[in-house]
């Protein structure tokens, strides 16, 4: 289905009031999402991105299901 990403903190309450939020107006929320590291900051200072700071990486791995949902979304 289509979706848009969200960043999420994981196991939390205030993460499922957002998603139940968009969901009840209807809007899409993608099934990929991100949560909080300490990589994507620090690639960001670096210049860098999750996908070549660590590119077998947990966050890289999120970073590339939401570009794969994304284009099955447009």
């Amino acid at each position: 289905s289509n979706h848009f990403s969200n960043i999420r903190l994981i196991h939390t309450q205030l993460s499922n009031e957002i998603t139940d939020a968009l969901l009840e107006y209807e809007l899409p929320v993608f099934k990929s999402h991100t949560v909080q590291r300490v990589i994507y900051p620090k690639s960001a200072v670096d210049g860098s991105t999750v996908l070549d700071a660590i590119p077998s990486g947990v966050a890289a791995r999120e970073m590339k299901r939401i570009v794969k949902e994304l284009k099955e979304f447009v």
